[in-house]
């Protein structure tokens, strides 16, 4: 169906759960346009917006404790009923980091109604702001 990671991607219009691509045979997003244009939101434009260290903890949080809430649901799975929560912790701290600390009138608090970039590619970047983190990588945002 995919035709190789030899063009570039075509620019975001429309719907945020659609991607252009004129090239594949879906209007779903092809993986290797995920892979590389993740890098270069992840670099640019997220790290840009977590750049507030309480913001950066609160988001911190919120993913530990949905990745913990997973990891007890997995665990005990006649408790899957628990992950109606599992929204709550994903993206309350983070709109409270973003609301109270690291705020951007033109972006707004609810990144997730963004069009610019897929809306889970912010839950996306979450988990690898932990990762590097967690690996000690510099999260300064590179510029284009």
């Amino acid at each position: 169906i995919f035709h190789g990671s030899s063009h570039p991607p075509e620019p975001r219009t429309g719907s945020a759960s659609t991607y252009s691509c004129t090239k594949c045979l879906s209007t779903a997003m092809p993986d290797h346009v995920f892979a590389r244009d993740f890098g270069r939101f992840y670099r640019t434009a997220f790290l840009a917006e977590h750049q507030h260290p309480i913001n950066i903890a609160l988001h911190v949080l919120g993913t530990v404790l949905s990745l913990v809430l997973l990891a007890y649901v997995a665990a005990s799975p006649a408790e899957w009923k628990l992950l109606v929560l599992y929204p709550f912790f994903v993206a309350v701290f983070g709109l409270i980091g973003h609301r109270f600390f690291e705020r951007s009138a033109a972006v707004g608090d609810l990144r997730i109604t963004r069009s610019d970039w897929p809306p889970l590619w912010f839950l996306v970047g979450n988990h690898v702001l932990l990762w590097d983190l967690l690996r000690m990588r510099s999260i300064a945002p590179h510029k284009e």
